[in-house]
C-alpha cells in the first residue's frame, strides 16, 4: 500500500499545478518579450509523446515560441530539429524524468555546444553563458543532480516525485 501510495500524486496534480499557473505563463511571456522565437522540448518516450501530441492537437498560438520535438538519436533527424534554428533564440527544454535517460543528455550536449558556439560567435550578447537557452523538466533531488549543467539552466521546473513515469505526461 505504501508503494503504491508513492505513485498516486497523478491524482493531485490538477490541484498542485493550478497554483503554478500564473508563475508558467510569466515564463512564457518572458522568453517571449526576450525574443526567443522556437522551444525544443528534448526527451524520449511520455516526455516528448505528449507535448507533440498536445502541439499537433491545439497547435501553437501567434506570437509564442514555435514547439519542436526532439525525440530521436538519429543524426539526420537532430539535425533537421536543431541545425536551421538559431542558438541564441532558441530554449531547449531537457525533459527527463530520473535526469539519466541517455538520449536528452545527449541532446543537451549537443545543443550546449551550440549555443556555446554562438555565443563565443556573438560578442556582448544579452546573455553570455549558454544555461539562458535550457531549461529542464524532471524530479527533484538526484534526478535534477544528474543533469550536466542543471545548475546554470535558466529553469528548473520540478514535477512532484510521487508521480510515476507513465503519469508524468500528465505534468
Amino acid at each position: 500500500g505504501e508503494a503504491i501510495s508513492g505513485r498516486l500524486g497523478w491524482l493531485d496534480a490538477p490541484a498542485h499545478f493550478t497554483d503554478q499557473i500564473t508563475a508558467l505563463e510569466a515564463f512564457g511571456d518572458a522568453v517571449v518579450d526576450e525574443g526567443y522565437t522556437t522551444a525544443v522540448v528534448a526527451g524520449m518516450g511520455g516526455s516528448s509523446l505528449a507535448p507533440d501530441i498536445l502541439r499537433r492537437t491545439f497547435g501553437t498560438t501567434e506570437g509564442y515560441l514555435e514547439l519542436r520535438i526532439l525525440d530521436s538519436t538519429d543524426p539526420e533527424y537532430v539535425h533537421a530539429t536543431l541545425d536551421d534554428l538559431d542558438p541564441l533564440r532558441t530554449l531547449v527544454i531537457i525533459a527527463s524524468k530520473s535526469g539519466t535517460t541517455t538520449e536528452p543528455n545527449a541532446f543537451l550536449a549537443y545543443a550546449w555546444a551550440r549555443a556555446e558556439a554562438a555565443l563565443k560567435a556573438v560578442p556582448h550578447h544579452r546573455y553570455e553563458h549558454p544555461g539562458a537557452y535550457f531549461a529542464a523538466i524532471t524530479d527533484p533531488g538526484k534526478s535534477v543532480e544528474a543533469i550536466e549543467h542543471a545548475n546554470d539552466f535558466r529553469e528548473l521546473f520540478l514535477n512532484p516525485p510521487d508521480i510515476g513515469g507513465r503519469y508524468s505526461a500528465l505534468t
